[in-house]
């Protein structure tokens, strides 16, 4: 027994010796939506983060993007093979070795691996790839799943050459599969998703990732007298119009039906004239902070955090406990082991941790949410209306959500989860309220924002506009069941002849 605990702790040493090569040096700088921790030359940092923060205003612009909240994104890259090496990721037990970049999302924080300098534009495709992913996520595009891995490999080629954005440079190796193989119908594109044997088998998923491609190359850069372009908005747009269907929502978008689009694309790839779109952008400078060396503990924080999302390695959890004891102030840390014990399902450690990274001061929008959620959550679930927040917890839970929404604004979830808050307050914040008004727009599904506002409505008596409220909460189709509950409870507080059957 006594063998075995030196064994794991001499396997947790040289773990820990891994995870920060001697001769590295780690610098770091932060931009408004990356931050960036790089072993690679300084050149080499500021162009993936320049060039990352380039893309994000692109998309903006360029994809008509409604609000929406990103996590925190944390760019690490290496400067040599060997370092990167421990942190790609494995399928089957074995380490990726062809992987020279990856992405890995999540609500509290996502992270993008990256290993620079040589056949750093492999890498620089996969990253851009799954940017895209990312937006496309949070902003909640419901795209279908061509045209998310379509436009995910068109903006992959992303790239500014003298000023101008160039998009739409060929794919080679989709170029020579498509002259090479019987291609889908556009039809049977457009209905292949997650499940289907088309995406998951590997001669069938490459010509799937090829054929979304040039289906969104044609769509964006080819010379037609259709409206291609803004009919590609146009689909996106309807993809939130749930009574469409898609043969009618393709077909109103672009005026042509699947059989004809097949013609168009054929036609186009028949002629190989793949034209770019190169142009300006109306985007601000993207000036990029000095790069500083990096705190040590920072950067072991972060390895140890890519390397658990990248492998699940064991030993992570303890890891980043000897490190907080060393290093009691740095919020990271905490934020890193609440991610851990989130994703293993162990809730209340998970917000035990983040509540201590909220009071060390956290920069994570994230940390905040949660340590109030569970507290907002538990007045919609296990209160009755006449309920009123004790004044100490209502100003701790509002400093929270602020906090939040200064680090965040377009923080949609922390916004309803503020008006919640002032529906059960004994004196609601007019301020908070109409802050909340204000912002409305960047709540995906608004039911319960709804919902907090007609109890205000109806705490001041105006009955008229809580009765308007309460209609359309129950005139939703996806509204959560203890909404709809409660929405009943005030309907009848309103109108005691309404039945509860």
């Amino acid at each position: 027994m006594r063998f075995s605990r030196y064994l794991l702790a001499a396997l947790l040493c040289i773990s820990w010796v891994m995870l920060l090569p001697a001769k590295s040096r780690w610098l770091t700088t932060a931009t408004p939506h990356f931050e960036l921790i790089s072993s690679a030359s300084a050149g080499n940092s500021r162009e993936i983060l320049e060039d990352l923060e380039q893309l994000h205003a692109v998309l903006e612009t360029g994809l008509k993007l409604p609000p929406g909240r990103e996590p925190r994104t944390r760019v690490i890259a290496f400067g040599s093979a060997r370092e990167f090496r421990n942190y790609k990721p494995m399928f089957n037990g074995k380490v990726k070795e062809d992987v020279l970049g990856y992405y890995t999302d999540g609500k509290d924080s996502a992270y993008i691996a990256v290993q620079l300098g040589f056949a750093a534009d492999g890498a620089r495709r996969t990253i851009f790839h799954e940017y895209l992913h990312q937006i496309a996520a949070t902003r909640d595009l419901k795209l279908p799943l061509w045209l998310n891995e379509g436009l995910a490999e068109f903006y992959s080629t992303f790239e500014i050459i003298n000023g101008r954005v160039v998009l739409g440079t060929p794919i080679e190796e989709h170029v020579k599969f498509l002259r090479q193989v019987s291609k889908f119908s556009v039809a049977d594109l457009v209905r292949i998703n997650q499940s289907s044997s088309e995406y998951n088998e590997g001669f069938r998923q490459g010509l799937f990732y090829a054929q979304s491609w040039a289906l969104v190359h044609y769509l964006l850069c080819a010379k037609s007298k259709l409206d291609l372009a803004d009919g590609l908005s146009r689909y996106m747009a309807l993809q939130q119009d749930e009574a469409l269907n898609d043969p009618a929502r393709f077909e109103q978008a672009f005026g042509l039906d699947y059989t004809a689009m097949d013609k168009e694309l054929n036609r186009y790839l028949r002629l190989g004239r793949f034209y770019l779109y190169s142009g300006e952008v109306e985007t601000s400078p993207v000036e990029i902070p000095e790069l500083q060396p990096a705190n040590p503990a920072l950067v072991q924080c972060a390895l140890i955090d890519l390397q658990w999302r990248a492998r699940q390695t064991p030993g992570a959890t303890l890891r980043l406990i000897e490190l907080a004891e060393a290093n009691p102030t740095l919020p990271q840390i905490p934020e890193a082991l609440g991610a851990i014990a989130w994703r293993q399902n162990q809730w209340e450690m998970a917000l035990s941790y983040w509540r201590v990274a909220a009071r060390m001061g956290s920069d994570n929008p994230w940390v905040y949410t949660q340590k109030v959620e569970r507290t907002v959550l538990d007045l919609l679930y296990n209160k009755n209306l006449d309920y009123r927040l004790p004044p100490e917890l209502a100003d701790s839970i509002r400093a929270g959500l602020q906090r939040a929404l200064q680090l965040s604004p377009n923080f949609g979830e922390a916004y309803e989860l503020l008006a919640l808050a002032e529906a059960f307050t004994a004196q609601p914040n007019v301020a908070n309220i109409n802050l909340v008004l204000r912002n409305a727009g960047k709540i995906a599904k608004p039911h319960r924002l709804l919902l907090a506002l007609a109890i205000v409505r109806w705490r001041v008596g105006d009955e008229s506009a809580c009765r308007e409220l309460l209609d359309v909460i129950q005139a939703a189709s996806d509204a959560k069941p203890a909404v709809n509950l409660l929405a009943e409870k005030l309907s009848r507080l309103i109108d005691p002849s309404i039945s509860r059957d």
